[in-house]
């Protein structure tokens, strides 16, 4: 779980499966910009919604990102393609999760996504996005 971050805004957190990690940096520009984020009063993590965010297993993480009422992006593939999926969290079972997807109009897709859980590259939630745009969202 990860703290994303864009022009000196906190935005989002990120969830990425361990297996997808392949290195992690931290040289001198990370430590300039830990530094900026310091000193301007920048890093203020949310405490609450860490600690009600669980990373047992896939299907704790969604249960508990839908308990929390947020929406999420996830981005996952397939040997054939890449899949986008932003949107309510509708069911979750032990293998997979079922996106209530939304595209860029605000307008509510008829079919939802499945995603095998085998299948996610990244899970991102909290964001700016999600938040500001489930506001304006139509059936």
């Amino acid at each position: 779980m990860i703290q994303e971050s864009h022009n000196f805004t906190l935005d989002g957190i990120k969830i990425i499966p361990y297996n997808r990690i392949e290195g992690i940096r931290h040289k001198k520009f990370e430590k300039t910009s830990e530094k900026i984020f310091s000193e301007e009063g920048l890093i203020k993590f949310n405490q609450k919604i860490i600690s009600h965010t669980s990373l047992k297993n896939f299907e704790s993480l969604f249960k508990s990102l839908k308990k929390q009422n947020f929406h999420c992006i996830v981005e996952s593939s397939t040997k054939k393609k890449n899949i986008f999926s932003i949107g309510e969290i509708l069911e979750i079972n032990e293998k997979s999760v079922v996106i209530k997807n939304y595209d860029a109009t605000g307008k509510i897709e008829k079919i939802s996504d499945r995603i095998l859980f085998k299948n996610i590259n990244f899970i991102t939630f909290n964001d700016l996005y999600s938040l500001t745009f489930r506001k304006y969202l139509k059936e």
